[in-house]
C-alpha cells in the first residue's frame, strides 16, 4: 500500500511539471484499452508519432511499444494464446510479443536516471533539461508499471493454458477444480498490489475483474458439485457481478455497446452453463416456488436446457423410465432448500446415504435402489475413469445406466425393458459430458474468432 501512495504522490508531482499533453495522450491510450478498443488506441499513437508532442527521446522510443501492446492485447482478448503449431511462426507467439515487449521497457527504465540532480537552474536550458528529465522519470515508472502488468498477463495465459488442458483430460478423469480455484486465488494475491500507477487504473481494474471472475465462476462449480444451493446461488450472482463490471468497460457507439472479444463471451458461456446446472440440480426446490409451466418456461431459457434434454430421454427410451441424478456414500444429507448454518442432520447409514436429489417423474424409484447401490459399490472403478456403466437385470427385466458427474452426484436412467437403441447410451453420454463442463472447458482452445 505504502508503494501505491508513492506511486500517486510523484504522479501529482509529475502533473505539475508542465507535460499534462504527454499524460492526457497516456490516460486516453489506457482507458481506451480498458475498454477494448484496441485500434481506436493504436490510431491515437499513430497520430502522436506523426507529431510528436516530446522531443523527448524516451518518449519516442515508448510510442511504438504501445503500439505492440495494442496488438498483443487485441489477440489476448480474442484468446490468441494457444499456439497453433501447424501453421503459426514462432515468432507470432503472445507469449513471445509480451516477453519481447517486457524486455524493450526494461531497456528504457534502464537508461533513465530515476533520481534528479540537486542544485538550482541557472538557465532556461537548465529549466528544460529539468522538465525533460522529469518527463523521463515519469514515463520510466510507467513502463515499470507496464512490465508488472505484462507479467501478471502472461501468468494469466498460463492459468488458461491449465484450465484448457484439465477440460481437454476430461475425458477419462474429472476436471479438478479444487487445484484450479487455489491457482487462480494465488494468481489474484500475486498481482493483489502490483501495477498501481494511476495511469494504469483503468487497465487494471479489468485485470483485476477478469481474475477475479474466473474464479468466482470456479468456486460456483465448485459449490454446485458440491450440492450446496445457497452458496451455489450466491456464487452465480458475484460471477455476475463481475461479469458487469467487464461489461460496463465495453466502448458504446450510437448508444450501442460494442460486442465482446470472444474470451469475455467464453467466460459468458461459462456462467450461462452453471446457470443451467443450478437449474437442473436444484429443480425439485425451485420447482416448489412456482407453477410446472412456469418452471418449463424459465428452464427454456437458459442456453442447455437439461430438463428437456431428460425428458426425450424419457421418451426416446420407448419405456417406462426413470431418470434420477442422486448423491452417492454422503454420510449426512439435509434435503432439500436451504438450511440454516450449523443445522445438523442425523448420520446416514445403509441405502440412505444414497440420497435422490432429482428424479423424473417425481417419485425415487425405491425398488431399483438396492440395485443402483451395488453398481455404484462394484462399479467404482468404472466409474472414477467417468465411464457409463450398463447393466440389465433379467430377473426385474430393467436396464441400468449409471455414469459419474461430480465427486458425488451421479447420473442414473433406469428403463423397464431391454433397450435395443444404442441412441440411448449415446443421449446420456452426451448430457453427462455437458454437465461435466469439460467440452466447454477444452473448447477454450477454439473460441478464437
Amino acid at each position: 500500500m505504502a508503494s501505491g501512495t508513492a506511486s500517486n504522490n510523484q504522479f501529482q508531482l509529475y502533473s505539475r511539471k508542465g507535460f499534462d499533453e504527454e499524460q492526457r495522450i497516456l490516460e486516453s491510450y489506457f482507458q481506451t484499452i480498458s475498454q477494448f478498443g484496441y485500434e481506436r488506441a493504436k490510431e491515437s499513437i499513430e497520430r502522436e508519432r506523426l507529431e510528436p508532442t516530446s522531443k523527448s527521446t524516451v518518449w519516442n522510443a515508448l510510442l511504438p511499444l504501445l503500439l505492440g501492446l495494442s496488438t498483443a492485447e487485441k489477440q489476448y482478448s480474442n484468446i490468441g494464446f494457444f499456439e497453433q503449431k501447424w501453421f503459426a511462426s514462432k515468432k507470432d507467439s503472445l507469449k513471445l510479443i509480451y516477453t519481447n515487449l517486457s524486455k524493450e521497457l526494461s531497456n528504457i527504465v534502464d537508461s533513465v536516471p530515476m533520481h534528479p540532480k540537486g542544485g538550482k537552474s541557472s538557465s532556461k536550458s537548465d529549466e528544460a533539461d529539468s522538465l525533460s528529465s522529469s518527463l523521463d522519470r515519469l514515463l520510466a515508472h510507467v513502463c515499470i508499471q507496464l512490465v508488472q502488468y505484462i507479467a501478471g498477463k502472461q501468468d494469466t495465459i498460463e492459468v488458461y493454458i491449465k484450465l484448457q488442458s484439465a477440460g481437454a483430460s476430461a475425458t477419462k478423469s474429472p476436471i479438478p477444480w479444487g487445484d484450479l480455484v487455489l491457482l487462480v486465488d494465488n494468481h489474484a494475491r500475486r498481482y493483489s498490489k502490483a501495477f498501481h500507477h494511476p495511469l494504469l487504473a483503468p487497465v487494471r481494474t479489468t485485470f483485476t475483474a477478469e481474475v477475479d471472475c474466473l474464479e468466482a465462476l470456479l468456486r460456483a462449480q465448485i459449490e454446485l458439485s458440491a450440492w450446496r444451493f445457497l452458496p451455489s446461488l450466491l456464487r452465480l450472482q458475484e460471477s455476475q457481478s463481475k461479469l458487469d463490471v467487464l461489461s460496463s468497460h465495453l466502448l458504446t457507439k450510437d448508444g450501442k455497446k460494442s460486442r465482446p472479444p470472444a474470451l469475455y463471451q467464453w467466460y459468458h458461456r461459462f456462467k450461462m452453463a452453471l446457470l443451467a446446472k443450478f437449474s437442473i440440480y436444484f429443480y425439485q426446490t425451485l420447482s416448489e416456488q412456482t407453477t410446472a409451466s412456469e418452471m418449463a418456461k424459465h428452464s427454456a431459457k437458459n442456453v442447455l436446457d437439461f430438463h428437456a434434454k431428460l425428458t426425450a430421454l424419457q421418451k426416446r427410451a420407448d419405456s417406462s423410465c426413470f431418470v434420477c441424478l442422486l448423491l452417492a456414500d454422503v454420510p449426512r444429507w439435509a434435503g432439500h432448500g436451504y438450511h440454516l448454518p450449523g443445522y445438523e442432520t442425523p448420520a446416514l447409514t445403509g441405502m440412505d446415504k444414497y440420497p435422490c436429489v432429482l428424479s423424473l417423474p417425481r417419485d425415487t424409484p425405491q425398488g431399483h435402489w438396492p440395485n443402483v447401490v451395488s453398481l455404484l459399490t462394484d462399479k467404482r472403478s468404472e466409474l472414477s475413469r467417468l465411464q457409463l456403466v450398463e447393466f440389465y437385470d433379467t430377473t426385474k427385466k430393467c436396464s441400468y445406466y449409471l455414469t459419474n458427474i461430480e465427486d458425488k452426484l451421479h447420473l442414473l436412467v433406469v428403463v423397464e425393458a431391454k433397450v435395443k437403441d444404442s441412441t440411448v447410451s449415446s443421449s446420456i453420454q452426451e448430457i453427462a459430458n455437458q454437465l461435466r463442463l469439460n467440452k466447454l472447458i477444452s473448447c477454450l482452445k477454439l473460441t478464437t474468432r
